[in-house]
């Protein structure tokens, strides 16, 4: 309870309590996201590799927080084989920045690549994996208010792949 209660003021805090939008770099805020995880990652000889990504402008706390969900659930819904993680980006000439973080967990099945981004969905019971069912909406959030997109693809037993198209520079009034 206590976890879905601290879900949900932070779902509703993504908007109405941002951070101004500064230079950051992804690969540092990446490395500190994994760092949460330290003794998951050492438990499990989880492997975590962050390239060399572009810098964006964006709230650090929250791509810090976007991050950490998209990690934690690449941990928490691992397949039989020691966890494989990466994390790379690539600019394109539009100025945009796309962000790519991959696993070799469990997977889900395509046609709920959608879905998984809605408060309080969950594909599986909880009784096989914890959770409230908010980390995947609330990284959507924090997406969309930096003017973003987030997607998913993915087939069951063959992990999957969160993609984050963020703009490299903040045009966007910051009470948008």
């Amino acid at each position: 309870m206590r976890q879905l209660l601290s879900d949900l003021l932070l779902f509703s805090r993504v908007a109405s309590r941002p951070e101004p939008f500064k230079g950051i770099d992804l690969a540092k805020i990446a490395r500190e996201a994994a760092d949460v995880f330290e003794a998951t990652i050492k438990e499990t000889g989880a492997q975590v590799e962050i390239e060399t990504m572009p810098g964006v402008e964006a709230d650090g706390n929250q791509i810090l927080r976007l991050f950490q969900n998209l990690i934690g659930n690449a941990l928490k819904f691992r397949g039989p084989d020691k966890p494989r993680i990466m994390i790379y980006a690539k600019r394109d000439r539009s100025g945009v920045c796309e962000i790519f973080v991959k696993d070799n967990g469990i997977g889900f099945d395509p046609q709920f690549a959608e879905l998984i981004f809605r408060p309080f969905q969950r594909l599986h019971g909880r009784n096989e994996f914890e959770g409230t069912g908010m980390g995947l909406a609330i990284c959507r959030k924090i997406v969309e208010r930096h003017g973003g997109n987030i997607s998913a693809r993915s087939e069951p037993g063959k992990g999957s792949t969160f993609i984050i198209r963020l703009p490299v520079k903040q045009d966007r009034w910051e009470g948008v």
